[in-house]
């Protein structure tokens, strides 16, 4: 895995990402949206999987982050 930001605010990297799986190399530009404690949204802007976004929803139960619910929308 390689990664190489590009754009940094408060709750958003926009980054270079390049994956390499069983000889298989992916070249991404991916937006991540952080929501601190709340949400992690993953939007695949540029690359193979362009128009894909990943939603990971945390759920706090008895004061602890414990529950994870992902939601794939796919192009």
């Amino acid at each position: 895995i390689s990664v190489n930001i590009l754009e940094q605010s408060e709750n958003e990297i926009v980054a270079e990402e390049t994956f390499t799986e069983l000889g298989i190399k992916v070249n991404l530009k991916v937006k991540h949206t952080i929501l601190p404690y709340e949400q992690h949204i993953i939007e695949i802007i540029e690359g193979d999987a362009s128009g894909t976004k990943i939603i990971q929803t945390f759920e706090e139960e008895n004061n602890l982050t414990i529950g994870l619910r992902v939601i794939f929308e796919p192009l």
